[in-house]
């Protein structure tokens, strides 16, 4: 059902498809507006994401190094470990609702009549809030390292393959049950992770000793190359939206 509805966009859009705009390309070069650079683009998008979801990574991180605390103090030697593995998939429940917040709140129209189109808005924000995850991933491999015998190298696989997994699991249902808010459900699947992660870390730290090293690797692998279709499938989605 849902290839035969797709097969019948397609082919909407090639009967009703606009005719190609004439000399477009001399037009907007004649025309006269501020040029401001890709890096200046970005500043401008990071002033639009909300200022909850910066505090939100800032407190995921503080969470992570207090629970990871709290554990060890309870004499849990990788808490520390657990803890980030726990809280930081919850960083792509904020990044998922910031993305979606157009449609959530019913803006689509009045952003496809901005200067720039909401795909390349979209992306900027996902690239930023990325960004920030990384920067989390690297703190806590910091502190990780500082409170056990966990390299840096092997923290990083530990912490990025669940944000990765969430992203994915999140993707995949919400393209499958559109009615569903993506958001709400990587609040979800966080949840579950986290108390599956420190049950992980307590009953089965076999799984995170250097000999399966490999295995975290190839799930890292596998994880964003299927996130990297997710992106692609959903950037086709929006490129649906574009009007300027």
């Amino acid at each position: 059902m849902r290839k035969k509805k797709e097969i019948l966009k397609i082919k909407l859009e090639k009967v009703y498809s606009p005719p190609t705009p004439e000399r477009k390309g001399e037009f907007l070069q004649n025309l006269s507006y501020p040029q401001i650079s890709f890096w200046e683009f970005l500043r401008i998008q990071a002033f639009y994401i909300g200022k909850l979801v910066w505090a939100g990574n800032i407190f995921l991180f503080c969470a992570g190094v207090f629970l990871g605390k709290f554990l060890m103090e309870k004499g849990f030697s990788g808490g520390m470990l657990a803890a980030f593995c726990a809280v930081l998939p919850f960083v792509v429940a904020l990044l998922a609702g910031e993305v979606s917040k157009s449609t959530r709140f019913g803006m689509q129209e009045l952003e496809l009549s901005a200067r720039y189109r909401m795909e390349q808005v979209m992306l900027a924000r996902l690239f930023l809030l990325s960004g920030a995850a990384t920067l989390l991933i690297l703190g806590g491999c910091i502190f990780i390292s500082w409170n056990s015998m966990v390299g840096m190298l092997p923290c990083i696989f530990y912490l990025t393959v669940p944000m990765l997994f969430n992203a994915v699991s999140s993707l995949w249902i919400c393209r499958r049950i559109p009615s569903l808010e993506i958001r709400d459900v990587s609040l979800g699947i966080s949840a579950g992770m986290a108390g599956l992660q420190i049950f992980a870390m307590e009953r089965m730290a076999w799984m995170y000793e250097k000999a399966y090293l490999i295995f975290w690797v190839g799930m890292l692998l596998a994880l964003t190359v299927v996130l990297t279709r997710q992106v692609k499938q959903y950037r086709t989605n929006l490129e649906g939206y574009v009007w300027n």
